[in-house]
């Protein structure tokens, strides 16, 4: 299974919803993997919702093309959660998510994809992980922030 098809734990994106959604449009799914009932089949080219979703393909140079669409996305005025690797030391995050994204939050704890078929079988992530938010939806919260996802699964 390639990082490509592995899939968001339904737990976060309800967290992530809950806090920053709602979201009408899942720009980077497959039919088998979508979040929400509206999807994209080919999100780099078609346009996107006021409020998306997306959980781009993490393969070498496919998130610098998801990053510049979000960015263009957001100066048509529409917002986007993107979650992606947390690769705060490298040059690839300064320019394609710092100076492009609006604000920041970095997820507290490794996330465990799912393999994109439907199973249980989850891979906990290799890395870490935050999700870059774009558009004017976003512009009122901090530049940078953390979240502690699984506390908000506690009862």
């Amino acid at each position: 299974m390639s990082n490509d098809e592995r899939t968001t734990p339904l737990e976060l994106f309800v967290v992530l919803e809950t806090l920053y959604g709602p979201f009408s449009l899942d720009v980077a799914a497959r039919a088998h993997n979508s979040l929400l009932p509206l999807f994209c089949t080919d999100g780099l080219v078609e346009p996107w919702a006021d409020r998306n979703w997306c959980n781009p393909p993490y393969s070498r140079g496919q998130l610098t093309r998801w990053m510049h669409k979000a960015a263009k996305e957001a100066s048509a005025g529409k917002s986007s959660l993107c979650l992606i690797p947390a690769a705060v030391g490298t040059r690839w995050f300064l320019e394609n998510v710092v100076e492009l994204s609006a604000r920041m939050v970095f997820l507290v704890g490794r996330v465990p994809f799912g393999n994109g078929a439907g199973s249980d079988d989850e891979t906990g992530a290799k890395f870490d992980s935050c999700v870059a938010l774009f558009g004017p939806a976003f512009e009122d919260l901090q530049l940078v922030s953390w979240l502690d996802w699984k506390a908000w699964l506690k009862p």
